[in-house]
């Protein structure tokens, strides 16, 4: 008899399919949580050519990921707070994307080695940046001026708005969306906008507000997006939960670049 060698990801998604009595086509669905509000390039419901279907990078990374683990990703939309909560009680079985806390390890799993936050296995490596008006930006050098506070949006729930807060001494404006934000700036009804900057400048590309608004430098800060499991689908089976971090991180290395410019190239057209 010849064994011929398999690869850990088919391994484990023959064994769990055997296990589970399942082929590929009786996948269990695994659902997963996003928030409402669409942000391309990483993840957007808003496509004519893909009506009502979530499309974009992080879609599509964990879409292979987690059916090369055997698993079938049904994705639901909420508002991220309410994504929290539903992880928490173990009514989704994962989540993203989410920057990794220690106050939210009581809510769900994070990818870990030794303890500690597995940067490895990350869905997306985040760079925030203050948007602000190209003709009148706002006073940022790492710092807001000292005075009177700028006004400066963030998205509800984000942990750049407790940055904003604890670090710089500004409540953040969370009222808008992203757009609707970005179009504020644009007609100096705020003075900047903290936003993950591919996804912020594809937003301005989109409008043709490019020119009006710009990123500044430096970053305000970057961070690692996770793919968050519930607690109750990682104690029951840990070692699909680690194969679909696993699959993530290949997922991303091999096709992370390819996916965004793409996405870019495809949907970089003004809508005005």
């Amino acid at each position: 008899m010849f064994f011929y060698p398999l690869n850990l990801a088919a391994f484990v998604f023959i064994l769990f399919g055997s296990l589970m009595g399942t082929s590929p086509a009786q996948a269990k669905d695994f659902l997963i949580c996003h928030e409402t509000a669409p942000f391309p390039p990483y993840w957007t419901d808003q496509s004519k050519s893909h009506p009502g279907q979530l499309i974009g990078v992080v879609p599509k990374i964990l879409t292979e990921a987690i059916t090369n683990a055997g698993l079938k990703p049904v994705f639901v939309a909420y508002p991220w707070k309410r994504c929290l909560k539903l992880l928490e009680r173990n009514e989704v079985d994962g989540l993203f994307a989410s920057i990794y806390r220690k106050n939210r390890k009581t809510i769900g799993r994070y990818p870990m080695v030794n303890g500690k936050e597995d940067k490895s296995r990350h869905l997306i490596k985040a760079t925030y940046s203050v948007f602000s008006s190209a003709s009148n930006p706002v006073d940022w050098d790492g710092n807001f001026k000292e005075g009177t506070p700028p006004t400066i949006g963030a998205p509800l729930g984000y942990v750049v708005v407790t940055t904003l807060k604890d670090e710089h001494n500004i409540k953040a404006e969370t009222a808008y969306l992203a757009v609707e934000a970005l179009r504020l700036v644009s007609i100096r009804r705020l003075d900047g906008h903290i936003i993950e900057k591919v996804g912020g400048q594809l937003l301005l590309r989109q409008q043709g507000l490019e020119k009006k608004v710009i990123p500044l430098e430096p970053p305000f800060s970057q961070h690692y997006w996770h793919f968050m499991i519930s607690h109750k689908f990682y104690d029951a089976t840990p070692q699909v939960a680690e194969t679909i971090w696993d699959q993530i991180k290949d997922q991303r290395l091999q096709n992370l670049d390819r996916l965004i410019n793409d996405f870019m190239n495809d949907n970089a057209s003004p809508k005005l």
